[in-house]
């Protein structure tokens, strides 16, 4: 009974060693063959006048512009993979790292610093009504940006926002304050209208149940999709808006946009106004 050694190769051991190197060298010269047809065949792509001087040399039947474009896109191919092949690891630059823009901590603190600063905006015009404006420049922290025609205004950001907060006059008495955020980052796709139901929650808790509480779709593209209500608020299809009556007048609540968000606070004074 023959070994299994002897069933796959009946020879002696040093016919079968020889044999196997012919193959190889058959596999050898096939491979060797095939890269010069290809090169050939790449020479005349890129140089057709090399088979009027070689007739046996098949020559591809390829239009003019085409052929040039062909040779253009190769050698950019080629190029390319070469030099990627052949960098140095150390040269390779590293892929960027994603990182979140808008970090968990970053956006709970932005939201406590928005409903801070709102709250303390209240509280200023309602400890100056019928005040001058002197007696205000003493409460606001800030550099005044505009002082005339009874408005003294104060700009400033909060965080990459930016922040107006305005004060109006008559007769020297203060009758009417407004606080504006603008969205200039998109740090969030629905960041605004967080702000805006934490403002609205913190006002029913204050002053009870807003007079007014709508939420207006003059365009209802993004309805289905409440993760994309920011950009419908952004591009202005979405506003929202709620007010509450006091025993000093109304504080109105906004949020609209147009190209960015822009959360508004108004709080005029009734009384002063007719006063005045």
């Amino acid at each position: 009974m023959r070994s299994r050694k002897s069933y796959l190769c009946p020879t002696s051991t040093s016919s079968c060693a020889l044999a196997v190197a012919l193959l190889g060298q058959g596999a050898s010269r096939r491979a060797r063959v095939g890269r010069v047809r290809s090169l050939t065949f790449l020479s005349i792509l890129l140089n057709p006048n090399l088979s009027r001087d070689r007739p046996g040399i098949f020559r591809p039947s390829i239009l003019p512009p085409m052929r040039d474009v062909i040779a253009l896109v190769l050698g950019v191919m080629l190029t390319g993979f070469t030099s990627m092949a052949w960098a140095n690891p150390k040269d390779v630059p590293e892929p960027p790292t994603l990182t979140t823009p808008f970090e968990k901590h970053a956006e709970a603190a932005l939201q406590a610093e928005v409903t801070r600063q709102v709250l303390t905006f209240l509280q200023t015009v309602q400890a100056h009504w019928g005040q001058h404006s002197e007696a205000l420049r003493l409460s606001v922290a800030g550099t005044v940006e505009r002082d005339e025609e009874g408005k003294l205004i104060y700009l400033r950001n909060l965080s990459d926002h930016g922040v107006l907060e305005g004060y109006e006059f008559r007769h020297e008495s203060l009758v009417r304050g407004q606080y504006i955020l603008l969205q200039r980052p998109l740090n969030g796709l629905n960041e605004f209208i967080e702000y805006y139901r934490r403002l609205k929650d913190l006002l029913t808790t204050k002053c009870g149940d807003p007079t007014k509480d709508q939420t207006v779709w003059d365009n209802d593209l993004y309805q289905p999709v409440p993760d994309y209500w920011g950009i419908a608020v952004l591009i202005g299809h979405l506003r929202y808006h709620a007010a509450w009556e006091t025993t000093d007048g109304t504080i109105i609540l906004e949020l609209t946009g147009n190209r960015h968000s822009r959360l508004f606070l108004e709080y005029p004074n009734h009384r002063e106004e007719a006063r005045t």
